[in-house]
């Protein structure tokens, strides 16, 4: 595995593995603010998903299957019968462009890889800039109609003080399997309520079916756009005991949060898990041809 190390000349440094364009570590002012295997080969079967480029369709399908065009394809079952995250998370990709604060890396995904239809060029370009922004880029294009919804795994960690923020007032309702049932409720009253900073607790009673958050988190309708420099931050993490806080802002609809690894937790931006399975979902259909773009931008302050 090729090891790719970005930086500014503030404090901030990435480092990408080729293996899967992961995210293997962050530092700010050289201390890592990310969980990460301890052996770099751990990242070969990278159980977790630590840091993982995600896709082609992050999160959960419905028992491994959709309908497109009026053809049914069927996705290797890999968790509890449904289909998750994808084969791209532990697939080699190749180096297109390096320079002291960004890489470009690239895939070719062949018609019919996991099932999917189509081939489809990836392109994805991290990037770290002088005001402290850390910036994720996906693209991708189809030569046929497919699904797509690109994401990235990173277990952040500020510290055992870090509180959330999400401008998300409803979130996915999910059934045993944390898969969608359809379902999008309001946050009030709710242990998913994050409109105003808290601490994550595993612990809460209402977390009863997971024992973690595992969960899709609606943005307010105000708070959605593609375009990312129009946009207000929808997501910060904090940590007052080690004066750090990062903001997210992203042209994605919704954010899963997943509290299950003691490590970290991550925030995956994304567009709504098992959305071919339910048509009132916001279509996640890329037409042959068509530009995909997903961007992240993470704003640091320390």
């Amino acid at each position: 595995m090729k090891v790719f190390t970005i930086r500014n000349s503030k404090g901030l440094s990435a480092e990408i593995l080729d293996r899967g364009a992961i995210l293997k570590d962050f530092r700010v002012n050289g201390k890592s603010v990310v969980a990460t295997h301890e052996k770099l080969e751990d990242y070969e079967k990278n159980f977790g998903f630590y840091g993982a480029f995600v896709g082609r369709f992050g999160n959960r399908i419905l028992k491994s299957q959709f309908e497109l065009n009026g053809k049914t394809y069927q996705l290797p079952e890999n968790d509890h019968g449904n289909h998750l995250h994808g084969v791209l998370a532990k697939t080699e990709f190749a180096l297109k462009e390096q320079t002291e604060n960004k890489v470009a890396l690239t895939y070719h995904s062949p018609d019919g890889e996991e099932g999917f239809p189509g081939n489809v060029d990836f392109t994805l370009t991290y990037s770290i800039d002088e005001d402290n922004v850390f910036t994720m880029l996906y693209e991708a294009v189809p030569d046929v109609d497919t699904i797509l919804n690109l994401t990235n795994h990173t277990y952040w960690n500020f510290g055992e003080d870090q509180k959330l923020q999400v401008n998300a007032d409803r979130y996915l309702e999910g059934n045993e399997e944390v898969c969608p049932t359809g379902n999008v409720l309001s946050v009030d009253g709710t242990v998913y309520d994050f409109r105003e900073p808290k601490e994550i607790d595993n612990k809460d009673p209402r977390l009863s079916m997971y024992k973690c958050f595992d969960n899709c988190l609606v943005f307010a309708d105000d708070a959605c756009g593609k375009d990312v420099e129009k946009l207000v931050p929808q997501v910060c993490l904090t940590s007052e005991k080690n004066n750090l806080k990062m903001t997210m802002t992203t042209n994605q609809v919704a954010v899963q949060l997943f509290s299950g690894n003691p490590n970290g937790i991550a925030l995956e931006p994304e567009a709504y898990p098992c959305a071919p399975n339910f048509p009132q979902f916001p279509s996640t259909v890329v037409k042959a041809g068509e530009q995909y773009t997903y961007i992240t931008k993470y704003q640091f302050y320390f």
